[in-house]
């Protein structure tokens, strides 16, 4: 999964949601289906690891995509400092 280049708005945005989605609705179902049915504690263990990710991961993702999405903004300030610090 590539991410957009900028903030996906609108359309484009409420697709970007529903791939993300249906992305961890596979990734969870394949884990835990197998494991469930083997029981035991192992069980448990990939159960609260994927609690715990599906907990962190919309902090996680949003600060990698508002980095990436900042990146041409940033670009473009560092070459002014840049230039700012070559000129004195």
């Amino acid at each position: 999964m590539v991410p957009p280049q900028t903030r996906p708005r609108g359309r484009r945005a409420v697709l970007w949601l529903l791939h993300v989605a249906w992305i961890v609705v596979v990734i969870v179902t394949a884990v835990v289906v197998p494991t469930w049915r083997g029981g035991g504690v192992l069980r448990w263990v990939v159960v609260g690891a994927l609690g715990y990710s599906i907990v962190s991961m919309p902090w996680l993702f949003a600060l990698i995509l508002r980095t990436r999405w900042n990146a041409p903004e940033a670009e473009r300030r560092n070459r002014e400092l840049l230039g700012q610090s070559g000129d004195e």
